[in-house]
C-alpha cells in the first residue's frame, strides 16, 4: 500500500510541476506577444520615394512576435516590379500575403491591410519597407 502511496504522490507531484511550467511558458508567449504586436501598431509604415531606389532586388524582415516576415523586392526603373514573400510565419495570417499584390499595384505602402490578418498585413509591410529602405542606402 505505500508503494501505491508514493507512486502516486510522486505521479501527482510531475503533473503539478507539468501544469506549473506550462503555465509560465503561456504566460511568457502572452507577454511578449503584447509588448511586440504593441510597439508595432505605434510604428508608422512610411512610404519610400521609388524613384531613389536603384534597379535591383532587396530583402527586408520584420518581426513582431509571433509573426514574421522575410521578403525579397525588385525594383525596375523606379517602379516594384514584384515581392516574393521568403517566410512568413503568422499563424491564421496567411491571407494577409494578398497585400503584396496591393502594393505592387498602388507602388506603394500606404495601402488598406487585408481585414481579418490586420497584424500580419502590417508585418509584411514593415519587411517590405526595410527592403525598399535597404535599396536607399537606409536600414
Amino acid at each position: 500500500m505505500k508503494q501505491k502511496n508514493k507512486i502516486l504522490f510522486t505521479l501527482v507531484a510531475f503533473m503539478v510541476a507539468g501544469a506549473v511550467i506550462v503555465a509560465v511558458t503561456v504566460f511568457s508567449f502572452i507577454r511578449r506577444a503584447e509588448t511586440d504586436l504593441g510597439k508595432m501598431n505605434s510604428m508608422v509604415i512610411e512610404d519610400v520615394d521609388l524613384s531613389t531606389i536603384e534597379n535591383g532586388t532587396y530583402f527586408g524582415e520584420f518581426e513582431a512576435f509571433p509573426i514574421t516576415a522575410r521578403v525579397e523586392v525588385t525594383v525596375n526603373d523606379g517602379a516594384i516590379s514584384a515581392i516574393t514573400i521568403l517566410q512568413h510565419r503568422s499563424g491564421r495570417g496567411g491571407p494577409a500575403e494578398k497585400i503584396t499584390d496591393r502594393v505592387i499595384e498602388a507602388q506603394s505602402l500606404e495601402v488598406d491591410t487585408i481585414t481579418g490578418a490586420t497584424l500580419s498585413s502590417k508585418v509584411l509591410q514593415f519587411a517590405i519597407m526595410a527592403a525598399l529602405q535597404s535599396g536607399r542606402g537606409q536600414e
